[in-house]
């Protein structure tokens, strides 16, 4: 079961290299400087070493920071003076058009798990490529993950699953690892479910839910309507 889990990650992985560029970047148009995500030199300047991408993966308390001082900011990052790990939840899972912008220290929870980003992935991985970028006008296959596995409605562990997805596919690492340095995929991917499941604030929660599974409305009415049909 768990090389089949495995095989599985991989595999979405392997998919997003292609087209994680545009999604990374608000626009679609690709991030700049360009990267290839397919070449293994471009690949090195993904992660940290790109700066539109250094800022998605920034710790969200240390973003201010490395607005004013990038490249310092960046250093301590790298040297550990600043902790990169699951404890800290990363820029690019919050709103905004760029990642981050409206995060409130008072209110954390705001905008959390809503970045373009993470949903752009999701989309990609469950109703296919031609939906990650089409806002909520997009043509469903009865051949798309979510049709395949007669998904109703959003759950913790696909949020959880999505946003592990985007971290990994803009990092430097040109293959799937559990970690990334002293950042655990594993650790990052429980903490989110636990959030939402077991949270400080349960309208919070019920509002997350709710604000991703209004892209699976009309997937809803298909997989019924599929059902009704069989």
């Amino acid at each position: 079961m768990q090389y089949m889990i495995g095989q599985v990650r991989s595999e979405d992985a392997t998919h997003l290299k292609k087209s994680i560029s545009r999604y990374a970047s608000y626009d679609s148009n690709g991030l700049e400087p360009a990267i290839f995500p397919d070449s293994k030199e471009s690949r090195a300047k993904m992660g940290l070493n790109h700066p539109q991408l250094a800022r998605m993966l920034c710790p969200i308390k240390h973003l201010m920071e490395y607005q004013k001082l990038p490249s310092q900011t960046k250093n301590k990052i790298e040297f550990g003076e600043i902790k990169m790990d699951a404890r800290g939840w990363p820029a690019l899972l919050y709103k905004g058009k760029v990642a981050g912008e409206s995060f409130d220290q008072q209110n954390m929870q705001d905008g959390l798990f809503e970045g373009y980003i993470v949903e752009r992935v999701l989309k990609h991985i469950l109703t296919g490529p031609s939906s990650a970028l089409a806002g909520n006008d997009f043509h469903i296959s009865n051949t798309c993950n979510a049709s395949l596995h007669g998904m109703m409605s959003f759950e913790a562990e696909h949020i959880a699953y999505g946003a592990v997805q985007a971290q990994s596919s803009i990092s430097s690492c040109d293959k799937w690892s559990e970690n990334d340095g002293a950042f655990s995929y594993r650790k990052f991917y429980y903490r989110i479910i636990d959030v939402i499941r077991n949270p400080p604030d349960e309208a919070w929660a019920a509002a997350i839910l709710q604000h991703y599974n209004l892209y699976v409305s009309s997937l809803r009415t298909y997989v019924q309507y599929l059902i009704m049909i069989v």
